[in-house]
């Protein structure tokens, strides 16, 4: 699944995040695509 999500994406403007679960879950953060990794403790603004 996590290939064929990466092949339907545009890298330049779509971004993917996959979050594993774990107690290690921040070194657990993958990222592909367009944007930065998301700080789940920083600051959100709705």
């Amino acid at each position: 699944m996590r290939n064929k999500l990466e092949d339907i994406i545009d890298k330049d403007k779509d971004s993917l995040r996959y979050y594993y679960l774990g107690s290690n879950w921040k070194r657990k953060i993958e990222h592909v695509g367009a944007k930065g990794v998301f700080n789940p403790e920083g600051t959100i603004i709705i």
